[in-house]
């Protein structure tokens, strides 16, 4: 029911269709003789978010500038023609930011491995940011590094539906205690 909050800091309202921009960004970007490989990253999504406090003492303009500032770091680092996409989502309990970028090289290569790097040029990316952000008047703490693993959305919702189911369980178990006590 809020998806009307949500925009795209980049189309705006227009609808787009993000394979074709991809491989746009692909034809127009890539300099190789090479043709693509079938298994090859065509997208690097990135994740700009902060706790619901954060946000919660921002205007939704100052909210909106802090996704814009978000957005041109992204595009100052990766180049501005491999975004394909700055979607913010004001429709679920903290807004956040997915940024789509092409991985390409300086030197015109389709590479995810090159351009998004590995555990240290993460570790560097968000180190970063995080001096970015500050630079622009938002006083967030760096996020700290840790050893969890991704969860699929799935899993990730069985386990969150158990755990309530769990709640549910005890409260209904306090209630029925209190009903036959009184």
């Amino acid at each position: 029911e809020d998806m009307h909050l949500n925009y795209d800091l980049i189309h705006g309202e227009k609808q787009v269709d993000y394979k074709k921009e991809i491989q746009q960004v692909i034809s127009e970007n890539v300099k190789s003789d090479k043709k693509i490989r079938k298994d090859a990253v065509l997208v690097s999504e990135f994740l700009i978010t902060s706790d619901t406090s954060f946000f919660s003492n921002l205007s939704p303009t100052e909210q909106k500038r802090y996704f814009e500032t978000t957005k041109d770091f992204l595009a100052k680092r990766y180049g501005e023609q491999n975004l394909i996409y700055a979607t913010v989502h004001n429709d679920e309990k903290t807004p956040h930011m997915h940024v789509g970028v092409v991985p390409v090289t300086e030197d015109g290569r389709l590479s995810a491995k090159d351009v998004v790097g590995n555990r240290m040029q993460l570790v560097k990316l968000q180190d970063d940011f995080n001096a970015h952000v500050k630079a622009h008047g938002y006083d967030l703490a760096r996020g700290i590094s840790s050893k969890r693993k991704h969860v699929e959305m799935a899993k990730f919702k069985a386990m969150t539906a158990q755990e309530a189911e769990q709640v549910a369980t005890q409260n209904y178990e306090q209630t029925l205690s209190q009903i036959q006590t009184i």
